[in-house]
């Protein structure tokens, strides 16, 4: 029993830590629905869009890169 615990524990921290490295490389972070805010849907959650000429600054989520979870796309 305790095997299996410790090996359940060993899992999840490797899991874990891969997620992080995943983060810390660059990836996307995934959402899971459970808190206030979600990516928005226009930027992919980086606050701005490539435009023509230059970066520009999402009208949306305002540069922040997140929306509240009631926000209906116009």
């Amino acid at each position: 029993m305790i095997r299996i615990l410790f090996l359940l524990v060993v899992v999840l921290g490797v899991g874990a830590l891969a997620y992080k490295l995943y983060q810390a490389l660059g990836g996307r972070k995934i959402d899971i629905g459970l808190g206030k805010y979600k990516a928005c849907p226009r930027c992919q959650g980086l606050g701005y869009w490539e435009g023509t000429r230059s970066r520009e600054k999402c009208e949306w989520c305002k540069g922040s890169g997140k929306l509240p979870r009631d926000f209906i796309e116009p």
